[in-house]
Order: structure tokens, then sequence, then C-alpha cells
């Protein structure tokens, strides 16, 4: 399950494209929409280096790299075609959960 948490300029925060964004990327990646859960925070302060969008992924340590690769470059596509952000103000982190650190609606995930 695809877990992002974006950080994302206001003026790309639409929901109607997210949620389109939301489909494509679950039929591109073989995932069920209902598994890829999306945070938008557009109220936030940045000092230093600006993106209009930084997503951060979390992922099980089951992912493999490749799948990995994959994911991020299709979210990227996604994100220049769907919401418009050109990938030049796009950065993306994935940080890989492992088995147990996770607790799902008051179960404990393990795989």
């Amino acid at each position: 399950m695809p877990l992002l948490t974006c950080y994302v300029s206001e003026k790309y925060a639409e929901p109607a494209d997210w949620n389109r964004l939301v489909k494509a990327w679950s039929i591109l990646n073989r995932l069920r929409p209902a598994d890829i859960n999306i945070v938008l925070l557009t109220d936030y302060l940045t000092a230093g280096a600006h993106y209009s969008l930084r997503a951060e992924i979390n992922l099980p340590t089951l992912w493999p790299s490749e799948g990995i690769k994959q994911l991020q470059k299709s979210f990227l596509e996604l994100v220049q075609d769907i919401v418009g952000i050109p990938e030049e103000d796009v950065f993306i982190m994935t940080q890989r959960v492992e088995s147990g650190h996770v607790m799902d609606r008051g179960k404990l995930e393990e795989w």
C-alpha cells in the first residue's frame, strides 16, 4: 500500500486532479485505488530549496527495488500530465517500512 505525504503548492491542490491521478496510478501499477493513500499539505513554510511538490512515499520493505522505481517514475509522469507540475519542480523520496511498524485501524500489520 503506497502511503504518500505530498507538500504541494496550493495552485496544484485541485482534489479532482488528485483523484484522477490515484485512479490512473493504480492502473499503471496494478493496485486497487483503495490501497493508495495520498495526503496533500498546502499550508507549510519552506526555507532553502523550494519545490511545487515534495512527495514522501512509504512502502513495505517487501516492495522490490524495481517496483519502487516504477512507482516513482509513474507518479512523476502522472503529476506532470494530470496535475500539471513540471518534473523540474518535483522531489520524490521513498522510504521502506519494516514489518510490524504499522498499525492500521487497530491491527498490527506484519508481512
